[in-house]
This record gives C-alpha cells, structure tokens and sequence, in this order.
C-alpha cells in the first residue's frame, strides 16, 4: 500500500511512528501524535503543578502557625496528597515511558499519606480508649469495601484495642511492603530476571504485582474501616 495523495501513512511507517501494542511511546512518539496540543498539554500541567504548589504553600504557613506541634507533620502529608498527584501526572505526561514506575512509587508515598491520616485521626480522638468510648458501644462494620465479600471480615463487632491496632497495622504495612517489593522488581529487572508487564506464571512480575495489589487492598481496607468509624 502506497501513501496515497491525502497523507495516509504506509504500514511500514506506522510500524515505525507506533510504539508496539501493550507499550507506552517514548515521548517523542507521544508529542508527535499530538501535534501542537503536545505542549499545550506540557504547559497546562506545569501551571496545574505551580498553582497547587503556591496553595500548598501557603497551607504550610497556615499549619505552622495554627496546629499544634504534634500534629504539624501528619497534617502536612495529608494535605500534599493533591498536590503529589499533579507532579506525578506531570512527569507521567511528560516522560510516558516512566508511568509504570511513576505511579508505582506514588503508591508507596500513597501509603505514607494514609498512615499519617491515621496517625491524625487517633490524634483528634485522643488516643484508642478515647476513639471506642466515641463510638459508645455501637458494633463497627469490618466487612466493607475493598473486602465486603470476605467472610472472615465480621459485619457487626464491637471495636476493641486490638481491632484498632490491627486495622493500624493494615495501613501502615502499606509503604514498608509496596517499598520492599519494588525494590526487588527493580533489582530483578537490572539483572535481566524481569520484564515489566509480563502475566507469565513462569515469570516473577506476575506474583509481586499480586504481592503489591494485596498491600494496597488491606491498606485501603484498613483505611475505610477507620473512615466508616470517624463518620
């Protein structure tokens, strides 16, 4: 098939412009798609990134001056959450190639963020006596999403110390395995021992990727439950 006279491209030359099925473009590839939205795109997300920077810093100034000592830290991990996803958006947007990598890291400080929301929340209450005499004997539910169809989860049971503790637990696991577990895959993947992507049961990506979606599921698990409770 010839290019004909209206621009069509020739197989061999959208073989060549398209990255394989089931890859992300380099970022050439990807401005050249876009043509001149390309840095229409580059420069709307580095404005998003600065205008969200400059609100968060002036939270920062605000929390220094407002909150309590104790509190300042968890406060502002919490509140960079909005501004963290836009410079991961950003680099994702930029470098498409990195987007596996980018959004993987982003959960381990995802799991950062949600154990010093947690840390916060027993703040506010006052410690775990004061959160269960909050609730006034009312029975929390344990079974909800992500885990509502897991039957060892009880759906009415009165909230105790050590349901407290486990539920911290199941959040703050969260960025020391997703951490750990990337650590592995990138040490695998320098050695020639893994290919990012590959489903094989013969390969290792297939069981750390399930390794990784467990450690997010009981973290936001853990993280609903506490949620669920505070509201």
């Amino acid at each position: 098939m010839a290019d004909d006279a209206s621009g069509n491209l020739t197989q061999s030359q959208a073989s060549e412009e398209c990255p394989p099925y089931g890859t992300y473009p380099t970022s050439e590839q990807f401005a050249t798609a876009l043509n001149g939205w390309a840095i229409g795109l580059y420069v709307y997300s580095a404005v998003v990134v600065l205008v969200l920077a400059l609100e968060y810093g002036l939270l920062v100034g605000h929390f220094l001056a407002q909150v309590p000592t104790y509190r300042q830290v968890p406060t502002l991990w919490v509140n960079s959450v909005y501004l963290v996803v836009a410079v991961f958006t950003m680099f994702s947007v930029a470098l498409p190639q990195a987007s596996d990598f980018v959004w993987l890291f982003y959960k381990v400080y995802l799991g950062m963020a949600m154990g010093y929301f947690v840390q916060l929340t027993m703040s506010w209450y006052g410690g775990e006596t004061a959160m269960i005499q909050h609730i006034d004997g009312e029975c929390v539910n344990f079974r909800i999403p992500p885990c509502c169809c897991c039957m060892i989860c009880p759906k009415t049971a009165a909230l105790t110390k050590r349901r407290i503790r486990f539920m911290k637990a199941m959040v703050y696991q969260m960025p020391y395995v997703q951490a750990a577990t990337l650590f592995v895959m990138s040490v695998l993947q320098l050695a020639g021992f893994l290919e990012p992507g590959n489903m094989s049961p013969k390969e290792p990506y297939l069981y750390l990727t399930i390794i990784l979606a467990i450690s997010f599921m009981l973290g936001i698990w853990g993280l609903f439950v506490f949620m669920d409770i505070t509201h």
